[in-house]
């Protein structure tokens, strides 16, 4: 029987390629509670690692994981707050191989299933072989598959095929799981053999670049690509935008030099006879603008600084009864 040290097993071989191998064999590499944490710190160590540009993640004996270690629940989950801590110890780890910024090839030999089965769902990479066998037995156990794996299940297969998966619970065979796209490849030879040779093609390819590809594939496939993005690309789109709407101007830019110019008109044109007979100058259509639009100096001088120059300008006193060429314009009379 594995003991906790040796639950998980990292081997870095030359040059830049890590394997990371579930060792309980004898369980067919059931993860119990203590196996979580293991993995999270081995994957933890990886990512610092300059020297490891691509991580594969097997199982010992011939199987990738059998699930989650049900033996264990009676005693690990007896309560809700068991339950809940069981739960968060596995979510942590999961969210941990999500976010690792170099690829994971999972080799899927044998059993995949369940909890297994979810784990090599957040690799980038799977391959199988003719002994892979993957299903999620939740359904036939009472237990619900959680949120966060059903959402990689439907990423990768599709909801019409989760659907079949989760409902059945049934396992299915290695050219299905292909089929289904629980299986990018299928390798002629055993399922880590051929997990190494499509890790090889990106040990040549550069760090920053794969990382950077990494993390904004996965961002968009989630739905979460703006947020990601590299701050130069946001710059950029930021400066393209603003300059965009500088040369054009936005519609009440537009608006508001159209009242400008018609204000230009209008005193080109002379001066207009109030009710008592005088003639003055009338005032600037943009000051009118603001008077007449806001209806009031606290609301004029809010929209103020829509208005280019405009500056604090007061109409000229008017006789009752007097009007202007733009009210009058614009009610019309």
């Amino acid at each position: 029987m594995s003991d906790d040290g040796s639950l998980v097993l990292v081997a870095v071989e030359a040059p830049g390629l890590a394997i990371v191998t579930l060792n309980r064999p004898e369980k067919r590499n059931a993860i119990p509670l203590a196996m979580w944490p293991r993995l999270g710190a081995a994957f933890r160590e990886l990512a610092a690692r300059d020297d490891v540009r691509a991580v594969i993640l097997t199982g010992a004996g011939g199987n990738f994981s059998a699930g989650a270690d049900i033996a264990e629940f009676a005693t690990m989950r007896r309560d809700a707050t068991q339950a809940a801590a069981y739960a968060d110890a596995g979510a942590e780890t999961s969210q941990l191989l999500r976010d690792f910024p170099k690829p994971i090839v999972a080799a899927v030999s044998g059993y995949g299933v369940g909890g297994g089965c979810g784990l090599a769902l957040i690799c980038d990479f799977r391959v199988g072989d003719r002994t892979t066998r993957m299903g999620i037995p939740a359904a036939r156990l009472g237990i619900v598959y959680g949120t966060e794996a059903c959402r990689a299940l439907i990423h990768h297969v599709g909801l019409a095929n989760a659907k079949r998966l989760l409902f059945s619970g049934k396992i299915f065979a290695a050219q299905d799981c292909l089929a289904f796209g629980l299986l990018d490849q299928l390798a002629p030879g055993t399922a880590l053999e051929g997990a190494r040779a499509l890790a090889s093609e990106f040990l040549e390819s550069a760090p920053l670049s794969v990382r950077g590809a990494k993390r904004i594939a996965n961002a968009v496939a989630r739905g979460d690509d703006q947020r990601c993005a590299p701050r130069t690309s946001r710059r950029w789109s930021i400066r393209r935008s603003t300059a965009r709407t500088t040369a054009r101007g936005s519609a009440p830019s537009r608006r508001n030099a159209a009242r400008v110019s018609g204000g230009n008109r209008q005193r080109r044109a002379g001066t207009v006879k109030d009710g008592s007979g005088e003639q003055r100058r009338p005032m600037p259509v943009a000051a009118q603008t603001l008077r007449t639009v806001a209806g009031g100096d606290a609301a004029a001088g809010a929209l103020r600084g829509r208005v280019p120059a405009l500056g604090r300008m007061s109409p000229a006193p008017r006789a009752p009864g007097a009007t202007t060429a733009g009210r009058g314009e614009r009610d019309g009379g």
